[in-house]
């Protein structure tokens, strides 16, 4: 009767694959619904914008995505606070999407730039991020999925760098914050000293491909 035992394990496995595909497939709806929704809330104003958002951020953890969708909106959050010149708000809320959502790498860089910035508010801010980027041992960005959607989702028409720009220089443009890409097209073409790591070339040329972050589709 061993081959009963073989059917019945083979029976076990099959289901328990389905509902692994299904809850892959649940997740996946309900995570097109949160993107769709952020969406929508990063097109309002800036106050209705926080509203919205600070109200997504409240809510309890969905059995399917975890805290992905409340570290979305605090990731979103810090943004906004971020670009509305109010550092040490936007530490705050990249702290909370980080801790609560370790996937959303860039968020730490982003917290840690954001608590030197309220300290010397004179320098710019992509100076600060290259800076904080270095000593926090070059780590990749935007590595995870979730984060590279949630990006192409609320802003998928990022601007093209100038000529000679790095991997991490799209990838910070990617980052929606107006400030911050005025100041990367601005490094990248102006090429002070310390902004090697936005260079993917020693010199310049004419010929050299412009570079656009390419986000990834939910």
């Amino acid at each position: 009767m061993w081959w009963l035992a073989v059917i019945l394990i083979a029976a076990v496995g099959v289901l328990l694959l389905a509902r692994l595909v299904l809850r892959r497939r649940r997740r996946t709806r309900a995570w097109r619904g949160v993107l769709a929704d952020l969406k929508q809330i990063w097109r309002l104003p800036v106050d209705q914008r926080l509203e919205q958002l600070g109200a997504r951020a409240r809510e309890p953890d969905s059995p399917l995505l975890d805290a992905t969708a409340r570290s979305a909106a605090w990731y979103l959050i810090g943004c906004t606070y971020l670009d509305d010149d109010q550092p040490d708000r936007a530490a705050r809320a990249f702290q909370i999407a980080y801790h609560a959502d370790p996937d959303y790498d860039s968020a730490a860089l982003l917290a840690f730039a954001c608590m030197k910035v309220s300290a010397r508010p004179t320098r710019e801010l992509v100076s600060i991020l290259v800076e904080t980027w270095i000593e926090l041992r070059q780590p990749a960005l935007l590595v995870h999925e979730c984060e590279r959607q949630l990006l192409s989702a609320v802003d998928s028409a990022v601007p093209v760098l100038p000529p000679g720009a790095s991997g991490l220089a799209a990838a910070l443009c990617a980052i929606p914050i107006d400030r911050l890409r005025q100041e990367l097209a601005e490094a990248v073409t102006d090429a002070p000293e310390w902004a090697g790591p936005l260079r993917a070339f020693a010199a310049r040329r004419e010929d050299e491909p412009t570079v656009q972050y390419k986000p990834s589709q939910a």
